[in-house]
């Protein structure tokens, strides 16, 4: 057997989903969680965050590439690599 831990979870599958949300609900507290549109602005921060920094990296690959750097991406969004910027997210 090459993997026995995988092969564990997938036997017990279910119980450990069980302990799992056993486990969210005993330590979750709804009364400091955030609201749908807290929830909403927060993930949207995020996405813009994220979009900052793919587009940051971008500009140092393309510095890189204009000294003669050979740099591989690890990016493919069409939206990052050609600096297009959207109209409405």
């Amino acid at each position: 057997m090459k993997d026995p831990p995988s092969v564990t979870v997938w036997a017990h599958r279910d119980a450990i989903i069980a302990q799992l949300e056993a486990e969210i609900e005993r330590i979750g507290d709804d009364a400091t969680a955030l609201s749908v549109e807290a929830q909403a602005a927060r993930i949207a921060e995020l996405r813009a965050a994220i979009l900052q920094a793919q587009r940051h990296e971008e500009a140092i690959i393309e510095r890189l590439e204009a000294e003669g750097v050979q740099v591989r991406r690890s990016c493919s969004d069409p939206v990052i690599l050609l600096g297009i910027e959207p109209s409405c997210q």
